[in-house]
Order: structure tokens, then C-alpha cells, then sequence
């Protein structure tokens, strides 16, 4: 599958929004976790997903660890949502599929979202947004780094990460197969 040889090697395929589609929104997905700081490469992210809406004019739809990198940086202007847990600072944690819906709850009807989420995750993060029916488009350049310090394994090197994205995307395939059978019967 396609998608999880781009995950492995952190080499996606970048794509415009769809035909006639101007992006609305960017989307910004952590990656890692730290206690106490959004983490190197949420600071990454913070900051390519800010140059995109400076050269755009579009708000930023932010997972709770980019967010607080783009506060940080004195761009909160910037922020139209902040996707964050109802729990300690210690335990935040928010899924790619959380953040998703909140892709689909606050983006700009009939755009496309700019996807910012670190080079090896971005596969999973299209995929995901494809599967929801969210129009996007997928910049090049993305952050590839890995943070060797993060509270989530699978984010401190390639290695780590090939193992779990391999079950992730089994699963999240497995997933999106049976919300297609359960439409059908659901018809």
C-alpha cells in the first residue's frame, strides 16, 4: 500500500487542492509529546503552518501541541481552532482521528484544508482526510525530524515510527473498508 511505503520513507507525494478548489483552512497535526513544551518538531510545524497562512490569508485549525507553538511565537491571530483534550497537561493526548473531526467541524465549506503534519505522518493524515471527504491539498517541504525525547514512542525515531505506522495504517485501512460496507447496508 502505497501510503505506508510514503510513511516509512517520509517521501510523500505533495498535491494541489482539487480543481476549482481554493484552501479555506490549514490543518495542523502534532507529532509528539512533551510534558512541558510543545516539542522541536511541533515548533516545525507551527512555524510552516504559520508561513502558509501569512501567504494565504486562511486560519489554522491546530492540534493542541502545534497550537501552543504558534501562541509561543506570537501568531495567535492566526489560530480559528485549537483541538485539545478535557485532560491534564500531562496526559493531553489527541488522536489523528480526533483532530479530523475537528477538520470537518470547523473548516470553510466547499474549500480544501492545507495539510500540515510531519513528513512521515502526512501520508496517513491525506488518507484519513480522503477517507472523511475532506478536499485537500498536501504541501512540499513538510518537517521530517523525529524528536528522540517525545512521550510518545513511535515519534522519537523512524524506526519506531515504521513499526507502529505499519499497524496503524493495517488498522485504519481495516477501518475505512467496514464504514464502507456498513453504508452500503445502511442504504
Amino acid at each position: 500500500m502505497y501510503t505506508y511505503i510514503q510513511a516509512r520513507s517520509g517521501l510523500y507525494v505533495p498535491h494541489a487542492a482539487p480543481h476549482g478548489m481554493e484552501v479555506g483552512t490549514i490543518s495542523a497535526f502534532s507529532f509528539g509529546t512533551r510534558p512541558d513544551t510543545p516539542g522541536p518538531i511541533n515548533k516545525q510545524l507551527a512555524l510552516f503552518a504559520v508561513g502558509q497562512a501569512e501567504d494565504r490569508l486562511v486560519q489554522i485549525i491546530a492540534q493542541s501541541q502545534v497550537a501552543e507553538a504558534i501562541v509561543a511565537m506570537g501568531a495567535a491571530n492566526y489560530l480559528r481552532h485549537t483541538s485539545q483534550p478535557e485532560t491534564p497537561r500531562e496526559n493531553r493526548y489527541f488522536s489523528t482521528a480526533h483532530m479530523m473531526k475537528r477538520v470537518q467541524d470547523y473548516g470553510e465549506a466547499g474549500t480544501a484544508t492545507l495539510l500540515v503534519a510531519q513528513a512521515h505522518h502526512a501520508p496517513r493524515v491525506d488518507y484519513m482526510a480522503a477517507q472523511a471527504g475532506i478536499a485537500t491539498e498536501l504541501p512540499p517541504g513538510l518537517p521530517g525530524d523525529f524528536d528522540p525525547h517525545s512521550g510518545q514512542l513511535a515519534t522519537r525515531s523512524k524506526e519506531a515510527w515504521r513499526h507502529r505506522e505499519r499497524l496503524v495504517m493495517a488498522a485504519e485501512v481495516a477501518h475505512s473498508g467496514l464504514r464502507q460496507v456498513t453504508r452500503r447496508f445502511a442504504k
